[in-house]
């Protein structure tokens, strides 16, 4: 098993123990998970879910966070992330970390009106427009 396996695994673990407890708040940023390439489908039932930090992982696809639409703070910081289309939908989002990643394009975050919080430190973005 690779090392991405055994993370994917205990990625599995770790939203069934969110979802089984009720949990408001989940962290990826831990030695377990440290090399999530992507995420389980399992993590979009996790319909209390209020923040998610997946620092400091190689996942590059938000597609499963697209329906979790409780989610006040995300940090993604230090992630393969480059399209943020899947946030879309995530009107309640207040804080966004996007420091080091491959993010170039913000448009996606247009109407996030209550987006209060966005970080871009050192990421390709240009263009603060979209906000």
């Amino acid at each position: 098993m690779t090392a991405a396996d055994d993370a994917y695994a205990a990625a599995e673990r770790l939203i069934a123990e969110a979802r089984r407890t009720g949990a408001e708040s989940l962290s990826f940023d831990t030695w377990e998970t440290r090399a999530l390439t992507r995420l389980p489908k399992s993590i979009s039932r996790l319909d209390k879910l209020t923040k998610l930090d997946l620092n400091n992982t190689p996942v590059n696809d938000l597609a499963p966070l697209a329906g979790l639409t409780r989610l006040e703070t995300l940090r993604l910081s230090d992630t393969q992330v480059s399209d943020l289309a899947p946030l879309g939908g995530l009107t309640g989002l207040g804080g966004l970390w996007l420091n080091n990643t491959q993010v170039s394009d913000l448009t996606a975050l247009a109407g996030l009106t209550g987006l209060g919080t966005l970080w871009l430190n050192n990421t390709q973005v240009s263009d603060l427009a979209p906000l």
